[in-house]
């Protein structure tokens, strides 16, 4: 471990990528402040899918963050109990603001897909901020020098803070402004690519960044196209056969059709019965099937 730190130390190749990578990410930040002030579209907050389950709203889009605390959990599980997680140790609070960013992410997104406002969105970016600014400082050390890996840590960290803050506080002047937060977001993605194609690792698991890459502008594409992708998933979902839920059906509906039947003085211990055959294996019946039976029997 020392000796790949020795090597990240000194090397001092490629200083031509060095430089390109600095250009184009100074040109990136001033054409975006040069732009005038973004405030946040009340729209992001709309979700196609806010269906509720258990009394809570949003349901699935609260239940999508529970990976964020399972693989956060897990990163300081390996970086402080087990131990088995390849790093740099002189960057090992870098790791660990990583994977706490991460588990802060599944408890801050969560809260605010509960009640999405631009108030709750402040916790969801928060932590987001710190995995971001943690990872460049990660990739810094093992691509560049891990002492200036080291250095830029905690002032990174500071400004992806910042950058939200500075947002919340223009949002309640009536003025927001996402610019810092928008580059503290997507200049990762620009420099990172750009850093994997330039520059060699420290480890033999560079490549595995480009799996980390490609899952975030995924995950970025199915948040831009949230409406496309619910409509498609329903429309198949519609498409699929299910024999009411699994025979799950509201306890009112089965309450009604039992009410009727006892009315009318059938038994439902009768196996010859139509209609307890229907209650009986109500697999085999969709909710319409029910729902006709007991009109026909209201008209009988």
């Amino acid at each position: 471990m020392k000796d790949r730190e020795k090597k990240c130390a000194i090397k001092g190749y490629n200083r031509k990528g060095i430089i390109g990578i600095s250009i184009i990410l100074l040109c990136i930040i001033v054409g975006v402040l040069l732009q005038e002030p973004i405030a946040q579209s009340l729209e992001y907050h709309d979700f196609s899918d806010n269906r509720s389950f258990l009394s809570i709203p949003n349901f699935y889009n609260v239940l999508s963050n529970l990976p964020f605390i399972i693989v956060g959990f897990m990163g300081l599980y390996s970086l402080f109990v087990s131990n088995k997680i390849t790093k740099l140790d002189k960057l090992k609070v870098g790791y660990c603001f990583l994977f706490l960013g991460l588990l802060l992410i599944g408890f801050g997104s969560g809260y605010y897909h509960l009640w999405p406002s631009n108030q709750t969105l402040v916790w969801d970016r928060l932590p987001m901020t710190l995995a971001f600014m943690a990872l460049i400082a990660i990739i810094i050390a093992e691509y560049f020098s891990v002492d200036v890996g080291k250095r830029l840590l905690y002032p990174l960290l500071m400004i992806g803070g910042a950058s939200v803050l500075y947002w919340d506080y223009t949002e309640s002047n009536g003025a927001g402004d996402l610019r810092y937060y928008i580059l503290v977001q997507f200049l990762p993605l620009i420099a990172i690519p750009l850093i994997l194609l330039f520059m060699k690792p420290a480890f033999s698991y560079g490549n595995r960044y480009w799996w980390l890459f490609l899952t975030y502008i995924l995950a970025k594409l199915f948040e831009h196209f949230d409406t496309f992708v619910f409509e498609v998933l329903t429309a198949i979902s519609d498409h699929i056969p299910v024999p009411l839920e699994d025979a799950r059906f509201r306890k009112s509906e089965r309450f009604m059709i039992k009410a009727h039947f006892f009315i009318k003085g059938h038994s439902l211990k009768k196996k010859c019965n139509a209609e307890y055959d229907l209650l009986s294996l109500p697999q085999g019946a969709g909710l319409e099937a029910l729902y006709a039976a007991l009109l026909i029997s209201t008209i009988e």
